[in-house]
């Protein structure tokens, strides 16, 4: 009974450890996860026309003046501008004049090197209009509230909550104001966005597409397993003092069943099995008188 407890316990102990080293090996060796979104693409500005270009040059410094050049020339101004010279990439984002904005894209796409192109157009007019309907609505509220404090037949009470409706009234008006004046910049402007890479000069073992797909993707399954194999060894290692805890308590525990079945003593039906079997031989006796008639 004292045994299986021991053996119960000692289970127990290294359940809880495994599961700790196993959390513990997640935080510090996590696997590789797959972005979806650049840096670039979060948290991009909106417009009622937008642009999404990327183009490809010889030499990336020659195309981004090249590009910011044409964008002046249609009164564009540079709203984001990321050039990264180890990457041999450059990021972009005009703001211009809605009138414009379809002569700029199509002169950008005339360039050359074009690698894509895309272009949406939202027309934010119905918002506009709901926008303007519920300012005026708000204003019509608030000349009413002040041509009712305006009356001297109002009472305290009256007055202080006639204040507090005017200073609701005005709030929503600013909130509504600020989105109008938001939605109407960008009815005005559009924006385009361009990503420019750098031409590169391929070497003269040049791999297909198809075998570079190849080549990625078992170098991906290469770190998928070396990362694997890491967590594996990190977790043997963390379970290595407790493995030597269990071999040492399982040691002490058949060295104390031994020890204990030395000590207890023997019953008396072992002992009277273990008694050696003593077997007494009659040897025959030759009387003398015989032995002399024998012998005459």
């Amino acid at each position: 009974m004292r045994l299986t407890i021991n053996l119960l316990t000692i289970i127990l102990v290294a359940a809880l450890v495994i599961t700790g080293s196993i959390l513990l090996t997640r935080e510090i060796c996590p696997l590789p996860q797959v972005l979806t979104l650049t840096k670039y693409q979060k948290n991009l500005p909106k417009a009622g026309k937008m642009a999404e270009i990327e183009l490809e040059a010889k030499k990336l410094s020659t195309g981004v003046t090249r590009v910011t050049d044409e964008m002046m020339r249609f009164e564009g101004i540079v709203s984001q501008k990321e050039i990264n010279g180890k990457e041999k990439t450059a990021w972009l984002v005009f703001k211009l004049p809605t009138a414009e904005f379809e002569n700029a894209a199509r002169t950008l796409e005339q360039i050359g090197g074009l690698r894509h192109s895309r272009l949406t157009t939202e027309d934010k007019t119905d918002v506009h209009m709901k926008l303007q309907t519920q300012l005026e609505s708000l204003q019509s509220s608030t000349a009413r509230l002040t041509s009712t404090s305006a009356g001297t037949g109002e009472k305290l009470p009256d007055m202080l909550q006639i204040e507090n409706k005017l200073k609701c009234t005005e709030r929503e008006m600013g909130e509504i104001k600020g989105k109008i004046e938001r939605l109407e910049d960008q009815m005005a402007y559009g924006l385009i966005f361009i990503r420019m890479y750098e031409k590169k000069i391929l070497p003269l073992s040049y791999e297909s597409a198809f075998q570079k797909s190849i080549n990625n993707a078992c170098q991906d399954g290469l770190d998928n397993c070396i990362n694997i194999i890491g967590i594996i060894v990190f977790w043997i290692l963390s379970s290595l003092p407790l493995l030597t805890v269990i071999l040492l308590l399982w040691l002490i525990t058949f060295l104390f069943q031994i020890r204990d079945k030395w000590r207890k003593p023997p019953s008396k039906k072992d002992s009277n099995l273990a008694a050696p079997l003593i077997v007494k031989e009659d040897k025959p006796e030759i009387e003398a008188g015989v032995g002399s008639n024998i012998e005459s």
